[in-house]
């Protein structure tokens, strides 16, 4: 009966979710960011029916493609009708062939005019294609060449930009020579449209933005957003494919979508049509057949200490990878052949995510050394993220791709659109921060319809993601259910890691610290080598190349250093921001449920613990919120006093520290327009001036006379207008001026001149 109700409550929540999504798709209709919104599950569609032509036709046929996907088989009838389009799909589902049919669909038909003569063609760039990440945008690039290499009587030149490299000048020489398609990342395009001579996109018909919501994260929205501006008009006249096919046709694609996109769909794009598939997704939006595990930690960083947590994650990472997920029957892998060892080698390849680039390097280091000490179990690892250069990213893919090694470790840079056929496993070293980043992660693997595993390790920081995906995965599986769609029931699974290896590596790690050191610091050396050698380089070039180098134009960008810079420090405090976030909002539900407190959700409704519950037990709960609340104002008050008293006393320091400079200036003027001078007259022997100058400050100022000598002290300047009546009257006046000189005084410093200085009483006196 509890189950029954449970369920139906779900079900109204879901339901109000719903009508709650379809409520904002509505509104995006009404201000017109959508012209339409079309949810599609149809599968039962052949290419012919899709309005292909026959090359096109042709070149899917040779490409080995049976049947569209669902994703195609919505998009591309609409693509090719000229309309904009905003489609998001689940991983894996062909999104790549769903906007490169449409872009070559439209250039057989600009090309069809001039028949099988070429002769009368001008070269343009037609269309051009955005991507995120480099890896993502040569696989782009080469299904770009594969269907359009089929087409007659020319095949398509394509040309592929990205930045890592120093090829620039072989670059503008391609851009230059108008390829029919560009496919890029944001920086270096713009670069070579803000500095290339020659080159421009003003020609362009078609552009496509794939894994838009990563295009306009911070640091590429501002890059995007120029050149879309440097691009022609968007779909609002006439054109030869529609009657709203205009001059420039924009397709926006992701499997996840966010706030930021419909915005640039409302700036950039002219009434789209908003497509969203179900077809291929299961609930949460990751593949029909992805198996997902979860292996939740015993050790909290909290409790045990923050290195001991990694310890425990170390071990139960090799764990994994060694024991869990390698086939063991050894002795039918050596009745094998050769090559059905590397299939079955590529069957089980496996690519784990880790959060930062540190962890990668440790992690490959880790299983270096345990080779290198006999734990021959543990598979070679190759890496891939943002810190190599781009000739080795590109050589460990490719090696990956080829089946030479078993394990790819990497960051969130390989976590969009790589296809990489054979991977069987997908292992996060950790919970991401957001969903998002966990669908987009786990859709490496179990693409075209292929089955998959993805495991994650989860700690204790990061479960509260791990309760939003399953409730978010609940919820789709409840509206499914309500809709009639039936999304396939992925499963989802607690995994336990055998605790003897989680041991056994424990203790290897301990022993094999010393040589993950010494790799770390042979590791550092052949960087600063490699650096070395690359500053080399780069001087000998500025000797041997002067000329050249200085003639040419310096290159510019439309942003400063110092905004770049400030954009940078931006992303990466915007990342520790996340993840803080994710980390503080999980401590923080944990705490409230421990005392008991109900959980807010978004709308203030309670989650968790704390509802259903009786008058007297609600108000003893709304009264300890209530302490808790003055407790965190008191210390948030006290926090804004420090603060403020803090601020005062810094002011009050700098108020002083003014105040003395004052004062020294002041002082420092008055000695020098106060100093005294010695007037020395030439018939004076230079003996008798050097005497008189050293106790100048003792006696006075000296003046020479015909009939006497005297010792007159000078005035101050201010003083200089004063009445001696009133000089005489002031004491303190009037001591500043000396009577007559006692000629005594100075017979007795002459007598004590040959035994030493001259000594005052007081001295004696004081003794």
């Amino acid at each position: 009966m509890d189950a029954a109700a449970g369920r139906d409550r779900r079900a109204v929540k879901v339901a109000r979710e719903r009508s709650a999504h379809e409520a904002v798709d509505e509104e995006a209709i009404a201000k017109g960011i959508f012209e339409s919104v079309v949810r599609t599950s149809d599968e039962n569609k052949s290419w012919e029916s899709l309005s292909l032509s026959r090359p096109l036709l042709r070149a899917v046929a040779t490409a080995g493609y049976a049947s569209p996907t669902p994703v195609q088989a919505a998009v591309i009838p609409i693509a090719i009708a000229g309309r904009d389009v905003c489609a998001s799909a689940a991983t894996g589902s062909g999104k790549t062939a769903a906007f490169v049919l449409p872009c070559l669909e439209r250039f057989l038909a600009w090309r069809g005019g001039y028949g099988k003569n070429m002769n009368g063609l001008q070269a343009q760039i037609k269309f051009i294609l955005l991507l995120p990440t480099r890896e993502l945008a040569s696989q782009c690039e080469y299904v770009l060449r594969t269907l359009g290499g089929q087409l007659r009587p020319a095949p398509v030149l394509t040309c592929l930009i990205t930045g890592g490299t120093k090829n620039i000048r072989q670059q503008e020489a391609a851009l230059r020579r108008r390829p029919d398609a560009i496919v890029a990342t944001p920086g270096r395009l713009l670069d070579h449209v803000t500095n290339t001579s020659s080159f421009a996109l003003d020609q362009i018909e078609c552009c496509v933005l794939d894994e838009a919501d990563k295009l306009l994260e911070l640091g590429f929205e501002k890059e995007v957003k120029r050149l879309l501006q440097a691009l022609p008009g968007g779909s609002k006249t006439t054109g030869i494919l529609g009657s709203r096919s205009g001059r420039r046709q924009t397709l926006l694609f992701s499997a996840t979508f966010g706030a930021q996109v419909e915005t640039l769909a409302a700036l950039s794009l002219d009434r789209p049509v908003r497509i969203k598939i179900t077809a291929d997704a299961a609930p949460g939006g990751v593949a029909k057949r992805l198996t997902q595990d979860f292996i939740k930690l015993k050790t909290d960083a909290e409790k045990h200490g923050a290195r001991q947590e990694i310890a425990e994650r170390e071990a139960t990472f090799l764990a994994l990878v060694s024991h869990s997920l390698i086939d063991k029957e050894t002795s039918e892998k050596e009745k094998a052949s050769a090559t059905d060892k590397k299939k079955e080698r590529r069957r089980q390849q496996m690519v784990a995510f880790f959060e930062t680039r540190a962890q990668v390097s440790r992690m490959a280091r880790i299983i270096q050394a345990l080779r290198s000490l006999g734990h021959n179990e543990v598979p070679e690892a190759l890496q891939l993220h943002g810190g190599l250069r781009q000739i080795e990213r590109s050589a460990n893919l490719e090696a990956f791709s080829n089946g030479d090694a078993i394990l790819l470790l990497c960051t969130d840079v390989a976590a969009r659109g790589l296809d990489l056929e054979q991977v069987g496993y997908v292992i996060n070293f950790d919970m991401p921060r957001t969903v998002s980043a966990y669908v987009h992660r786990v859709g490496r693997t179990a693409r075209a319809g292929r089955s998959g595993l993805a495991i994650t390790i989860v700690g204790k920081a990061r479960r509260q993601v791990l309760k939003d995906y399953l409730r978010a995965r609940t919820a789709d599986l409840d509206a499914s259910v309500s809709d009639s769609t039936n999304l396939a029931n992925t499963q989802v699974r607690n995994r336990v890691v055998t605790k003897q290896y989680v041991n056994d590596y424990k203790q290897a790690l301990v022993s094999a610290e010393t040589c993950i050191a010494e790799l770390a610091e042979k590791e550092v050396l052949d960087r600063a080598t490699d650096n070395a050698q690359l500053e080399t380089d780069r001087a000998y070039n500025l000797v041997a190349h002067a000329d050249e180098i200085h003639s040419r134009p310096k290159r510019t960008w439309f942003q400063s250093s110092r905004e770049r810079d400030e954009i940078k420090s931006r992303a990466k405090e915007q990342a520790k921001d996340e993840a803080r976030l994710a980390d503080g909002l999980a401590i923080k539900k944990e705490a409230r449920l421990a005392v008991g407190l109900p959980v807010r959700g978004p709308r203030g409704m309670p989650e968790g613990p704390g509802h259903r519950l009786s008058r007297k037990k609600r108000r003893r709960l709304e009264a300890l919120q209530q302490t808790i609340d003055q407790d965190d104002d008191r210390d948030e008050t006290e926090k804004r006093k420090k603060k403020k008293n803090t601020i005062d006393h810094q002011a009050i320091a700098a108020d002083r520290e003014a105040n003395l400079a004052k004062i020294k200036r002041v002082a420092h003027k008055a000695k020098l327009t106060n100093r005294r001078k010695i007037e020395v007259d030439d018939s004076v022997p230079i003996s008798e001036r050097r005497t008189k100058a050293k106790h100048k400050t003792k006696f006075g100022e000296f003046q020479s006379d015909e009939s006497t000598s005297r010792f007159k002290t000078e005035r101050n300047t201010d003083d200089k207008n004063t009445n001696d009546d009133d000089i005489n009257a002031d004491p303190l006046l009037s001591s500043r001026r000396f009577t007559e000189f006692d000629p005594s005084r100075v017979s007795a410093f002459k007598k004590h001149k040959n035994k030493g200085a001259f000594k005052s009483k007081t001295r004696y006196k004081r003794r």
